[in-house]
This record gives C-alpha cells, structure tokens and sequence, in this order.
C-alpha cells in the first residue's frame, strides 16, 4: 500500500499554489534527537493481534520500569515505547532478549530520520552455547570464528585467559533474524580429522521449526498446516 502510495505521489505535479516548501532548522533536529532519547520501537514476531495494556503491564513488571513508560502500536506488529527515564529505556535495550507472549520482540533505538516505512528491525542479540568441542580447541580465537559463522560476534563469555574450561563455550551474537538459524557447524581440524558442534541459543522464544526461522512461529505457519493435514490424511 505505501508503495502504491508512492508511486502516484511521483506522478503527481504541483502548481505553485498546491506546493510548499518548509524549512527545517538544524537545532530543531537536535531537539528531536535528544527528545528520542527516551523512546524505543520494537517489533513484536507474533502474527495476532496484541492487547497493548496487557503487554505494557507485563513488560513493566519484567523490565522492573519505575518511573512509568508508555507503549503505542504504531504499524503492523510495531509498537513505540515512551520511557519517563532515558537510563532505563538505556537498560532495557542493552539486556535484550525480550519475548512477549513466547514471541520474540526486537528493539532499537527510535531513529528521527528514519521514517516509519523503512524501520527494518532485523536484527537481535543472543547468547549462544557452543557444544561438542574438545578441550584444547576451547580458545578465545576458535570461539569467536565460530561465533562469526553464527552472525555478528557482540562479546565471548571468558575468564580473563585465553582458554575457557568448560562443558561448552559462550558468545553473544547479533543474528538476522528473518534467516535461518544455524544449527551447528563442522570443524575441520588439519591432521586429525573433523568434529561436529552445536549450537544452542540462550532464552531463545517460540519460532517455527519447520523452516528453523524466528520471524512468524510454527502455528501461523501455512507449511506446518500443510504437513499435519497430510499426516493426519496419511493416519486415515
């Protein structure tokens, strides 16, 4: 639709008296800058229709909100959310991952120049467990490669040396989310053969796990309805 909208505003021409210019002021910008400071927009993977007072007590309670924040739905599964205190907006976006609902909800920082059209919110923070290695391939370089195989490494999960003892190695990595979710990874180990590893994400919400992607869960996916109807057919 806002494509279509578009296109005839491009086809459109103006007579002086049907167009005007309007002149933004550079400390105008600044203004909106720094009033956006207190606000995130978030979108929510979840299909159905969402009761907002609902979803703003829930969230106030488990992001500990204490001055007060307000969330309005502003597009197809966006939500703009207004913080009385720009620190806790800043904590709330740092310790994502959030769910709402068992769905995932990605935030970001509300952009001024951004129009709402083109907010894209593809992108999400997870720690992921990395299992499977042995103990003298657990260092700090081999976990961010494979944190990078991953998606876009943020932090690794170490105890001040350069090997990390464990049963599995961390790192936290930001991943596009309308992607398939990487499963594991083989490692090719030069003179002694290969070795399997797999991934395990922290917090991970609902998703579906027919196409293993987090943007729409297994229910709301038409595949899924398709594979049950045959097996219940196949049942019959």
């Amino acid at each position: 639709m806002i494509d279509e909208l578009e296109n005839l505003w491009g086809k459109l021409s103006f007579t002086e008296e049907e167009f005007t210019e309007v002149v933004i002021e550079k400390d105008w910008l600044e203004e909106a800058k720094e009033a956006g400071k207190n606000f995130l927009i978030g979108k929510l993977l979840l299909n159905k229709r969402v009761n907002v007072k609902a979803m703003k007590n829930v969230l106030c309670n488990v992001w500990k909100v204490l001055l007060g924040m307000s969330i309005k739905e502003v597009g197809n599964r966006l939500f703009v959310f207004h913080f009385q205190d720009d620190m806790e907006n800043e904590r709330v976006l740092l310790r994502q991952l959030w769910s709402f609902n068992k769905s995932l909800l990605v935030l970001q920082n509300l952009e001024e120049n951004v129009k709402l059209e083109d907010v894209k919110l593809q992108r999400c923070s997870f720690w992921v467990q990395i299992h499977g290695l042995p103990l003298g391939l657990m260092t700090e370089k081999i976990r961010t490669i494979l944190g990078e195989s991953i998606g876009d490494v943020e932090e690794v999960d170490i105890e001040g040396e350069q090997m990390a003892w464990g049963c599995y190695l961390r790192v936290r990595v930001s991943i596009n989310i309308s992607k398939q979710l990487k499963k594991g990874s083989k490692i090719i180990v030069l003179g002694s053969g290969n070795e399997l590893v797999i991934f395990k994400y922290e917090k991970l919400p609902d998703f579906c796990y027919v196409y293993g992607r987090l943007d729409h869960q297994e229910i709301e996916c038409d595949e899924t309805l398709n594979m049950k109807k045959v097996d219940s057919k196949a049942k019959k």
